[in-house]
């Protein structure tokens, strides 16, 4: 694997280890991973011009480890096998630089209508952006906005987000679906619980690797994950041995 282009700039080795990386996360999903490499040196060479470089590589070896590529292809491989499960419009919460929605937008039999990312980290917002931007021009299928969930409105939230020019435009948008796998790190974890209407479809997961100073709400146990966050209907719930922790999902409807 040679990822011409990156070889003269500052951290290309670690970029190419990372490359790596998420080809081994990938192994039963060889064809996208060309995909993702020219998706991964475009956002690389927008972090070059705006001098952001040197956090974008910490941020893009985070998200390709294997761990957190095995937890996502694991959520969708479970969805997948979920009659009837359309995600339609998605909130995607505390979603980070965006991986998940760029593996979901692969897979055309889970019918994603639309998918919001909100993350409080304004670089998250930027390289999601980025590496989902064939969804962003397609009348922003994909689209981040720099919020914190709590303070969101899940029955029909009113926000505003940038366009291109950096302007300010107001949506309202009401989700089918809430997508929240970054559980262990939401402080207030039972008033953003709360914030969430009965009969949202929901897809969650948490761990227990206690020892991220991070992860400020973690779940020692999936019994643990329901109590904290109680379905009113569970589709699926399983537990994902990672070797230094496990990862729990709960999909269902509130």
């Amino acid at each position: 694997m040679n990822p011409k282009g990156l070889l003269n700039k500052p951290d290309s080795l670690s970029v190419i280890e990372s490359i790596y990386k998420i080809s081994l996360g990938l192994k039963d999903n060889s064809s996208l991973i060309p995909q993702i490499i020219e998706d991964l040196k475009r956002v690389l060479n927008s972090a070059h011009k705006n001098q952001t470089s040197i956090k974008t590589v910490n941020y893009i070896e985070r998200f390709s480890s294997k761990g957190q590529f095995k937890s996502k292809l694991w959520l969708i491989q479970k969805l997948k096998k979920i009659e009837f499960f359309e995600l339609g419009q998605v909130f995607l919460c505390a979603g980070w630089c965006g991986t998940l929605a760029y593996l979901l937008f692969q897979e055309k039999t889970l019918k994603v209508k639309q998918i919001f990312n909100f993350d409080k980290d304004p670089l998250s917002i930027t390289i999601s952006e980025d590496l989902n931007r064939k969804w962003v021009k397609e009348n922003w299928k994909f689209k981040a906005t720099l919020k914190d969930i709590l303070d969101l409105n899940y029955h029909s939230a009113q926000f505003n987000t940038l366009k291109k020019d950096g302007s300010s435009q107001e949506l309202f948008v009401s989700p089918d679906t809430i997508i929240n796998t970054s559980c262990e790190h939401i402080e207030n974890f039972t008033n953003w619980w709360k914030k969430i209407p009965k009969g949202k479809k929901m897809i969650l997961q948490s761990n227990n690797f206690y020892e991220d100073p991070e992860h400020i709400n973690c779940v020692s146990s999936l019994k643990h994950f329901k109590n904290q966050a109680p379905l009113s209907q569970i589709l699926f719930k399983g537990e994902l041995n990672l070797g230094k922790y496990s990862r729990f999902m709960l999909i269902g409807n509130k």
